[in-house]
């Protein structure tokens, strides 16, 4: 409803009378964090924490609210001692992702690639690690390539199963047919096109691409445009302003 502060008060009040309930403290701790109060979110978790023995998903509370206000040693800490006793795939990619910012990347992608390999790893921990793989590692080009071919193959294969006949998810069918002549037509949109992480990853597809089997038109967004732009714009077969 938009009424947050509202909701404080009426749970801060809750919680007095029943100081003792976990549940009310991290509904109060969410509602805190929502209004922008991470500090307070941050109280509210903790004493959750402690009346719960720090589950899973109270440390992912807490884990959270810690890395908003750029507390990232004591957020790999509570992970650390919520994963000692049980394991859990969300709160392991949320520790994977705090090594990433701490520049501890190595670490980061042997977690987020024991993730990846357990059982249904989501698209966004598959996108995490893809995008872990891209920092300073000690894997090699080839092996980062092999990995991005391996679970896109597992991506597609769970696709398949969960629409037989190549339905998508809207119930329309897709014509997968790569043995023909036509050409696939790829419209990319974005308001990244320029000196950010979106180029670098689009600019070796668009090299990189067969132009009589992949035809790009790119639809920019981008309000301040620099000389990756003009790169990126060379490279593609069209380009067009969407910007206002």
């Amino acid at each position: 409803t938009g009424r947050v502060h509202e909701a404080i008060a009426t749970l801060r009040h809750a919680v007095e009378l029943a100081p003792q309930t976990l549940g009310l403290e991290v509904e109060l701790g969410r509602a805190r964090l929502e209004a922008g109060d991470a500090e307070g979110a941050i109280e509210a978790f903790e004493r959750a924490g402690d009346l719960g023995g720090r589950s899973p998903a109270t440390a992912l509370e807490l884990v959270n609210a810690l890395k908003r206000r750029g507390r990232g040693a004591r957020a790999i800490a509570v992970a650390d001692e919520a994963l000692a006793r049980v394991g859990d795939s969300p709160l392991r990619m949320a520790r994977a992702m705090l090594l990433h910012d701490a520049g501890r990347h190595q670490e980061a992608v042997v977690e987020t690639g024991a993730v990846v390999t357990g059982p249904d790893p989501s698209p966004e921990a598959i996108s995490n690690h893809l995008y872990g793989l891209q920092s300073p590692s000690h894997l090699d080009e080839s092996e980062i390539v092999a990995q991005h071919r391996r679970l896109g193959v597992a991506m597609f294969a769970d696709e398949a199963g969960a629409n037989p006949g190549g339905a998508t998810s809207a119930g329309v069918g897709v014509d997968r047919d790569r043995e023909g002549l036509r050409s696939l037509r790829v419209g990319v949109v974005s308001g990244d096109l320029k000196a950010h992480s979106v180029a670098w990853f689009l600019m070796p597809l668009l090299r990189g691409r067969d132009p009589e089997r992949l035809h790009t038109i790119c639809y920019s967004n981008t309000p301040v445009e620099d000389a990756v732009t003009e790169r990126l714009c060379g490279a593609s077969d069209g380009w067009r302003s969407i910007l206002g």
